[in-house]
């Protein structure tokens, strides 16, 4: 090739830009934009654009922020709940402490002038009263809650067999 038609970069472009006759152009003209002016938006695009975005984000805020209260609520109301369930419970337990007292010192007081005026005769028969009846009371439920059990069981694994 001609030295006055060769680029620098080893082109088909001379030095003015033009292209040679017969030679092809490898790289378009720089007043041409290969990607298209569509493809770059304006300037007020970008802005209605980060706009946008800085609203989105404002709404994910919120919405955070909402989630975060109604977990801090739902825990609060947990803990609210469980305090009232604890003060309820010891409550009724203390209830049942001293009427458990007053039917016991009652029984005991009772007995004791039943056996001739001794005291300690009458709360150590209530003691042994109050035991037992306790003993037979936890072998009832104990009993019961076993047969229940078992009845479940086994017709748990009767209804296995018939499925076969």
């Amino acid at each position: 090739m001609n030295e006055n038609h060769s680029a620098p970069n080893g082109g088909d472009r001379c030095d003015s830009g033009e292209v040679p006759p017969g030679a092809t152009a490898t790289e378009p003209p720089e007043s041409v934009d290969p990607v298209g002016d569509s493809a770059k938006p304006a300037t007020g695009e970008w802005d209605r654009l980060l706009k946008l975005c800085g609203e989105l984000y404002g709404h994910c805020l919120h919405y955070l922020s909402v989630q975060t209260d109604t977990a801090k609520l739902g825990v609060r109301s947990l803990c609210l709940a469980v305090a009232g369930a604890v003060l309820t419970y010891v409550s009724f337990a203390s209830l049942s402490v001293m009427a458990l007292w007053f039917l016991i010192s009652g029984t005991a007081e009772g007995l004791g002038g039943l056996f001739g005026d001794r005291p300690w005769a009458g709360k150590l028969g209530a003691g042994l009263l109050f035991l037992g009846g306790l003993r037979i009371a936890i072998a009832v439920v104990m009993a019961r809650w076993t047969r229940s059990s078992r009845e479940a069981m086994v017709s748990k694994y009767e209804q296995k067999q018939e499925r076969k």
